[in-house]
């Protein structure tokens, strides 16, 4: 007895057990996007400070190449006259561009000059901040401090060095370079698309443009000179090393004229300067905000359509299963019953109707012979409901093995000869080349049984079941084709489908369940093949059996 009843669920709790994992997620996600966030933050500015850095660098490096030669160069003079050492700094100036003016200073106050420059009236070069930096570093080259060049009015620096001359003559060598390649290079490049770079010499000078949004200089409305505000004068606090690769850079915290800011930087090694850019607060704020509130939005949105997609699903696919339940229990309970008493009866009847032929009682005979047709449909249907059953659970298996094709066919013929013989239709058929195919040996005769029966059912007395096969690539087509009543073709595509029954030239004969398509094509698909159907209303069907072949 199947029993109905299903007792009633509460899906609140369910409901709250879901909510609170949601909320749990969101959080999670939240703080761990801003968590990569920031890393990933570090980590841009660190590999951007450090290429660029390089690219700084490099240049002053090969500024330094010129330091070096004018170095080796004066060790060959030995001059009483400086005119000689007046031309040849001229020379570096017109074979190097970047090269502003280069000179020499000596311990007695005496300097010479590029390109002819004569020496202002009292100039005394040993107070001269780069003289002063030279000789408290002997044998170095240093960099000075940026500052504005009065005869050009541009940025430049001083690289010098202490050297004495072959005529015992001490004093320093320099050479003023133009920072403009460095400035345009610095304001040009954006390490990361908030941020501003910036460039420091080696005390704290704010190496950038006026419109530099770090820490903006000064400019002259008349000269026009640029004064460089000191970042060493700044309120720092939280200085850091990045945990990155990029050992060489730190992440500040700063106060500039009354705004926060965040600052990556990282050394220059060659002269001592540093290359960052700086973060605003502000906008590192709001790109975690820009991350995380849409995160929040679709994170609730989904929360609260899951849920109650949950709720309601779960109540329909409850009801689904009892209903699928039900019907697989309907089904096995109902062919279990009929299948014992229907095989007695089966035995019975084919008894009386050997007997009846035997007495010569025509009417006994078709009398008892119907009845024995009758018995033989209950019987099929039933085996259609148990095979319907077990496909429908799951409980059906394959075992497939190699077969002859040509042996196969030979017994259709015995099987069902007889069979549409006395239904008055004649059974052809045609096979060229044996083949071995891949098949079930005990359920390919579900297939055949299930076409040739309802082709019996659909055909008129001296009608035809034509079976044919033909080889194609590495498969066998078997085609069971029949000159019955034929199906519609809004009706065909539906053929194969459980129960469905919708043609009006088929589907309302005696003894049709809609099932036996459909028993078809589960078991040519469990065995590896197909099935496909081709019909035209009147003229007939055609049921398309497709297997995995092997040519013997």
């Amino acid at each position: 007895m199947i029993n109905l009843k299903t007792k009633e669920r509460s899906y609140i709790p369910i409901s709250i057990l879901l909510l609170s994992m949601f909320v749990g997620v969101l959080a999670y996600n939240y703080f761990t996007q801003i968590r990569v966030f920031w890393q990933s933050t570090v980590e841009q500015i660190a590999i951007n400070t450090m290429r660029h850095g390089e690219e700084i660098n490099t240049w002053f490096a090969q500024k330094m190449v010129i330091v070096d030669m004018i170095y080796a160069d004066l060790h060959y003079f030995d001059l009483t006259e400086m005119d000689e050492l007046g031309n040849y700094f001229t020379n570096i100036t017109s074979a190097n561009p970047s090269v502003a003016a280069a000179y020499f200073g000596s311990e007695d106050k005496n300097v010479v000059f590029s390109g002819g420059q004569v020496n202002p009236p009292g100039f005394d070069p040993t107070i001269r901040v780069w003289y002063m930096q030279a000789r408290a570093n002997p044998g170095k080259t240093i960099a000075s401090d940026p500052y504005v060049d009065i005869l050009t009015g541009k940025l430049v620096v001083t690289l010098c060095r202490t050297i004495t001359l072959n005529n015992g003559l001490a004093g320093v060598i320099g050479i003023d370079l133009f920072l403009d390649y460095i400035t345009d290079f610095v304001n040009s490049v954006r390490p990361y698309y908030t941020g501003t770079s910036f460039l420091l010499s080696a005390h704290g000078d704010i190496v950038t443009h006026a419109e530099s949004s770090l820490l903006p200089g000064k400019t002259d409305k008349r000269s026009g000179a640029v004064s460089y505000t000191k970042y060493s004068e700044t309120k720092t606090s939280g200085i850091r090393s990045v945990n990155t690769a990029h050992s060489n850079v730190s992440i500040e915290h700063i106060v500039s004229l009354g705004v926060e800011k965040y600052v990556a930087k990282t050394k220059i090694s060659v002269v001592g300067w540093y290359y960052g850019c700086e973060i605003p607060i502000s906008d590192f704020k709001g790109s975690l905000l820009r991350i995380a509130l849409p995160l929040i939005i679709i994170t609730i949105i989904g929360l609260l359509i899951s849920i109650s997609s949950i709720v309601v699903n779960q109540i329909y696919i409850n009801a689904l299963k009892r209903s699928r339940q039900w019907f697989k229990e309907m089904v096995a309970n109902i062919a279990h019953d009929l299948k014992t008493p229907l095989a007695v009866m089966s035995l019975n009847l084919e008894t009386l109707s050997n007997l009846a032929a035997t007495r010569g009682s025509e009417e006994y005979r078709r009398y008892v012979r119907t009845a024995y047709q009758k018995n033989l449909d209950l019987q099929r249907l039933t085996q259609n409901l148990l095979e319907v059953s077990r496909i429908e659970s799951g409980r059906i298996s394959y075992s497939v093995k190699r077969e002859s094709l040509k042996r196969m066919l030979v017994q259709v013929r015995d099987r069902y000869d007889t069979y549409l013989e006395d239904r008055g239709i004649e059974l052809d058929i045609a096979l060229d080349n044996d083949v071995e195919i891949v098949v079930d040996p005990s359920k390919i005769w579900s297939v055949f049984d299930n076409i040739i029966y309802n082709a019996a059912r659909h055909t008129n007395t001296g009608g035809r079941v034509t079976i044919s096969a033909r080889i194609e690539a590495a498969s066998a087509v078997v085609t069971l084709t029949d000159t019955g009543s034929g199906i519609a073709p809004e009706h065909l595509p539906k053929i194969f489908e459980r129960f469905y029954k919708g043609s009006q030239s088929r589907g309302t004969k005696e003894g049709d369940s809609g099932l036996g398509l459909y028993i078809v094509k589960s078991i040519m698909e469990g065995c590896g093949g197909a099935a496909a159907a081709q019909s035209e209303v009147g003229k007939g069907t055609s049921i398309i059996l497709t297997f995995n072949a092997k040519t013997v």
